[in-house]
């Protein structure tokens, strides 16, 4: 798997692959099987960087931010309701066991 990202018109391109070790790496066998378990509708992990002295960096924090902020936004709103609907019932038997 290729990816590629564009920083002030500077385009850095790759391979996954090849960046964790080729076949037969573990790492690489754990990249495949972590991505074998995401939804095909998954949008992606967006990475944010900040410019520090003229230097880049990724954001540990905003990117962890915005991968929540991109993993809601893909959610359907009938998701949402169904996992409200199991929160709600388990409310319920939370007060009813007490």
């Amino acid at each position: 798997m290729s990816y590629s990202f564009t920083v002030t018109g500077d385009t850095e391109q790759g391979c996954f692959e090849d960046e964790l070790g080729g076949d037969g790496s573990p790492m690489l066998e754990l990249y495949r099987q972590s991505l074998q378990q995401l939804p095909d509708e998954f949008p992606g992990i967006p990475m944010t960087a900040h410019e520090v002295d003229g230097e880049w960096f990724i954001a540990p924090m905003s990117t962890g931010v915005d991968a929540v902020v991109s993993w809601m936004e893909s959610l359907e709103r009938e998701e949402v309701e169904s996992w409200l609907d199991e929160l709600e019932s388990f409310d319920e038997l939370e007060t009813f066991v007490s």
